[in-house]
């Protein structure tokens, strides 16, 4: 009640549907309890249960976990229809497009252990080679290298920061002194001391007797 304020137009002086919204605090709020839809009772309840849907699932929760990913999943395909081979029951690989869609007429299951068994025996039989030996090294040794580059670039830009924050808190210092004691100034110092101290502990921590 109250929330609009009603204007007359100044040439004729009549009442018309010119109105303003009025500030919150003009309004004038009377309860009616007659024209509530629901009671109270059934209201709580009602945001009780908005709420609860908000909550995040909990570890313990299966409601939105993902199911557990198999060996071969996404790897297998029909040979008829093209369609992926997935996990039915327990221990089979099968037909999606058959198990699924019914729109392949394969029912081959395949037993599980044995092909997963039988895909790592290929696979190591094919992957452990002289070969492929030299150019896990190669990438080994080429990852490495740039992983060190990268740590000596982050710790160049660490040392050239704390250089500068260093110089920011002498000039910080040189304001106190002179008696400029702002809070504005004190605040600046922390930050800076702060960040000193962090900066000074990372590169203690990426010393070589250091790193984990």
């Amino acid at each position: 009640m109250g929330r609009r304020e009603w204007r007359r137009n100044p040439d004729s002086e009549k009442r018309e549907r010119r109105y303003r919204l009025r500030d919150q605090s003009e309004w004038v709020e009377i309860a009616v309890p007659d024209l509530r839809i629901i009671d109270d009772t059934l209201f709580e309840a009602a945001r009780d249960e908005i709420e609860r849907r908000k909550r995040p699932a909990t570890t313990s929760s299966t409601v939105g976990s993902k199911r557990a990913k198999h060996l071969l999943s996404g790897l297998i395909r029909c040979g008829c229809c093209g369609a992926n081979y997935t996990i039915s029951g327990k221990d089979y690989y099968r037909c999606a497009g058959q198990k699924e869609r019914v729109t392949c007429g394969n029912r081959v299951s395949v037993r599980k252990e044995p092909l997963e068994a039988a895909t790592l025996a290929v696979l190591q039989e094919h992957l452990l080679t002289e070969n492929h030996v030299r150019l896990f090294i190669e990438e080994f040794e080429h990852e490495m290298q740039r992983l060190g580059r990268q740590d000596a670039g982050m710790e160049h830009a660490a040392q050239h920061r704390l250089k500068q924050v260093t110089t920011e808190l002498d000039n910080l210092y040189q304001n106190l002194l002179a008696g400029i004691a702002s809070p504005v100034l004190r605040a600046m110092i922390a930050e800076r001391e702060a960040e000193k101290e962090r900066l000074a502990a990372q590169r203690v921590a990426q010393l070589p007797g250091n790193r984990s």
